[in-house]
């Protein structure tokens, strides 16, 4: 219980992370990273407000969301591998994504929804790619630094670029239209290409195992009764998280009556919200158990969403969001923690495909129930359909096994750090 603690608390270290940073290598690969991920939200804000504007439908919303979410499904499992064919692929794939955000920029003032997809799909897939390779060079720039200190930094520098992406698209939407969101997310893009370019980062890498098998994997987690639960509460935070990224622009706009604009900062409270987070789970675990951590987290996230969908007021939405920001980070920390402590380590890396195929297939789940129960119903019916569903399977989930009642505390530990890549950033 001691080691889960101190790696929890070094986590949120200012110390560990200013070690992690003293070679010029780290840096450099961090300020590539906090750019590239800047970029990223601001084009997906600049992409929902967009498809908003053009169409005034959420379930097109949810479609264009879902293209980004198709490209990560099939492009996710080779995009390392890529890589590893030498620096080319990456210049290629970071020239394609340029390319492709710089595209938007004229596609979205002629309001051509056909090419605005396909521009979409090829941003996401070209990210995808360069993703991939960024998780093979973690490891080697990590080196002498820590590996587990180095990736809570980068998980630490994902949850600010996504409050620092989401304000700048706000921003700029309430001086002009998406174009210039796209014109900035692209310059970002190129920027991240430029730091990442400056330096041979293939000298000294190791290429690191690809697809590893997740068929044992699967099998152990749906057997065991901890695992099932905190793979289906995934799932649930994934799609709960998707559903509020495509309804909020709908709450905003058609409820509120406010700008665009005010979806960008809105929705950087959530990241703000991951930014606080988590809740002390260190001292929840140990006391009450993953299963009402889990459960709990994913009930008051969607009752939370329910009162969004229907909230009059923006002082109703901020202390909403907040919240839910803090939540989705409690339950990724809590799943991260959890395999650590449960998953032979020869397991691991079969385990986190698993857990990272859930998120991708909880958004997509999320996206889907969207685009098709908005041609029944408005979105505020949408969101308390969709979260109430995910509050009664849990809760399901949940009365019908002991084991999830278990606490952490008297599980065995496995001495290794799962990815902490979860998935779609975006």
């Amino acid at each position: 219980m001691r080691e889960m603690e101190t790696a929890i608390q070094q986590r949120i270290s200012g110390r560990a992370y200013r070690r992690a940073l003293s070679d010029p290598t780290a840096r450099s690969f961090v300020a590539s990273y906090g750019l590239d991920r800047v970029a990223a939200w601001t084009a997906s804000v600049a992409i929902v407000t967009l498809s908003y504007r053009l169409t005034e439908d959420v379930g097109i919303v949810a479609l264009f969301v879902l293209t980004q979410v198709l490209a990560r499904l099939f492009v996710g499992p080779v995009g390392a591998s890529f890589f590893q064919q030498g620096k080319w692929t990456l210049a290629i794939a970071s020239v394609t994504r340029i390319a492709a955000a710089g595209s938007l920029v004229f596609v979205s003032s002629r309001g051509d929804l056909g090419w605005a997809l396909v521009s979409i799909g090829l941003m996401s897939g070209a990210s995808v790619v360069i993703e991939g390779a960024q998780s093979q060079l973690i490891p080697a720039v990590a080196s002498g630094r820590g590996l587990p200190v180095f990736n809570r930094l980068i998980g630490r520098v994902e949850q600010l670029s996504a409050v620092v992406g989401a304000v700048i698209a706000g921003l700029i939407l309430f001086a002009a239209a998406e174009g210039a969101a796209f014109a900035g997310a692209t310059l970002l893009f190129a920027g991240s290409m430029t730091v990442l370019h400056r330096r041979n980062w293939l000298t000294g890498s190791k290429k690191q195992p690809l697809l590893a098998p997740m068929g044992a994997s699967l099998e152990r987690m749906l057997h065991h009764p901890v695992l099932r639960l905190v793979a289906v509460g995934i799932i649930a935070v994934a799609a709960l998280g998707a559903v509020i990224r495509v309804t909020l622009i709908d709450v905003v706009i058609d409820h509120l009556e406010y700008a665009s604009g005010h979806y960008g900062l809105l929705l950087g409270l959530v990241g703000l919200g991951a930014l606080i987070g988590p809740l002390p789970i260190h001292k929840l675990l140990g006391r009450i158990g993953i299963g009402f951590v889990v459960t709990g987290s994913v009930i008051m996230l969607a009752l939370g969403m329910v009162v969004l969908g229907l909230a009059n007021h923006v002082a109703i939405m901020i202390p909403i969001l907040l919240a839910s920001g803090v939540l989705i980070v409690t339950c990724d920390l809590v799943a991260a923690v959890t395999l650590r402590r449960l998953i032979p380590e020869d397991d691991l890396d079969g385990t986190t495909r698993v857990t990272m195929g859930a998120v991708l297939g909880g958004q997509l789940l999320g996206l889907v129930a969207v685009l098709g129960l908005s041609q029944l119903w408005s979105s505020s019916v949408v969101v308390t359909l969709v979260g109430t569903s995910w509050a009664i399977v849990l809760l399901v989930l949940f009365l019908s096994s002991n084991g999830p009642r278990l606490a952490l505390a008297a599980s065995t530990p496995s001495t290794r750090q799962p990815s902490p890549k979860n998935g779609d950033a975006e």
